[in-house]
C-alpha cells in the first residue's frame, strides 16, 4: 500500500465518521414511526462495520510500521558491518573510500557467489599498499596488507556480501519519514475509532428509546425479524443500557 492510499484510507475514515452523524441527525428529525426505526437499523448496522472497516485499516498501518522498522533495523545493522569493515580496509588498501565504492558497483551488478570467489583476490577491491614486483617479490608492507585482508577483510566481508545488494537498494527510501507518516495516521486513525465507539454506545441507548416510541399501529408493518427486535428493545431500560455502557 502506498502512502498516497493510506493518506486516502485516513481521509476516508474520517470521511465515514462525519457520514454516520450526518445520518444520525437527520435521523433525530424524523417523525416516530417505521420508517424512523429502519433508519436507526441500518445506521446501527452500518456504524459497526465502520468500526470493522477502520480497525482493518488500523491493522494494515501496523503491519506497514513493522516493515519499516524492519527496514529500519536491516539498514543499522548492516551499517555497523560496513563501519566494521572500513576498520579492517586501512590496513590494506591506500583508499578505503575507493574500496567500497567498488564494493558497491560489484555487488549491484554480481550476485555473492561470484563476489566471494572474486574477492579472493584483494587486487580486486582496490590498489593494496606496498609494492609487488611480478607478484612474487613484495614488500614488507605489501605482505601485512595482504595478511590484514586474509584475517580481518575477508571475515567481514563474508559477513555483509549476501545483504549488501539489497542494503543499496533500501537506502534510497527514506523509511523513517515513511514510519512517521504511518504513526500520524494510525494515531489519526485510532482517533475516528474511538468517536465510532462512542459513537456506537449512544446509538444503543437512543436504538432502545426509539423502540420503545413504537406503537402497535407501527408495529403492525414490520416484518418479523423486526418485531421480534422492537419486542427486545421494548423489554430494555434506557438506564440501565447506559450503565452497561459505561461499565
Amino acid at each position: 500500500m502506498t502512502a498516497e492510499h493510506d493518506e486516502a484510507d485516513a481521509t476516508d475514515s474520517g470521511a465515514l465518521l462525519q457520514g454516520l452523524l450526518s445520518s444520525h441527525r437527520a435521523i433525530l428529525q424524523m417523525e416516530v414511526g417505521v420508517e424512523r426505526f429502519r433508519a436507526m437499523n441500518t445506521l446501527f448496522d452500518e456504524t459497526r462495520q465502520a468500526i470493522r472497516t477502520v480497525e482493518s485499516r488500523i491493522t494494515k498501518l501496523s503491519q506497514e510500521r513493522n516493515s519499516y522498522r524492519d527496514e529500519i533495523a536491516f539498514i543499522r545493522r548492516h551499517q555497523a558491518r560496513l563501519t566494521t569493515l572500513r576498520g579492517y580496509l586501512s590496513g590494506t588498501y591506500r583508499s578505503p573510500d575507493r574500496v567500497i565504492a567498488n564494493l558497491d558497483g560489484f555487488a549491484l551488478n554480481h550476485p555473492p557467489s561470484k563476489l566471494k570467489v572474486m574477492f579472493k583476490d584483494p587486487d580486486r577491491l582496490g590498489i593494496v599498499r606496498g609494492a609487488s614486483f611480478l607478484g612474487l617479490i613484495k614488500s614488507g608492507e605489501r605482505k601485512e596488507a595482504v595478511d590484514n585482508y586474509n584475517k580481518n577483510v575477508l571475515k567481514a566481508l563474508d559477513g555483509m556480501i549476501s545483504d549488501h545488494r539489497a542494503y543499496l537498494h533500501s537506502i534510497a527510501t527514506d523509511w523513517q519519514q515513511k514510519q512517521d507518516e504511518t504513526n500520524r495516521l494510525m494515531d489519526e486513525t485510532t482517533e475516528v475509532k474511538k468517536t465510532l465507539g462512542i459513537f456506537l454506545k449512544e446509538l444503543q441507548v437512543e436504538h432502545v428509546r426509539i423502540g420503545k416510541q413504537m406503537l402497535p399501529v407501527h408495529i403492525e408493518q414490520l416484518q418479523s425479524s423486526e418485531k421480534k427486535l422492537v419486542e427486545w428493545l421494548q423489554n430494555q431500560k434506557e438506564s440501565e443500557v447506559a450503565t452497561r455502557l459505561e461499565e
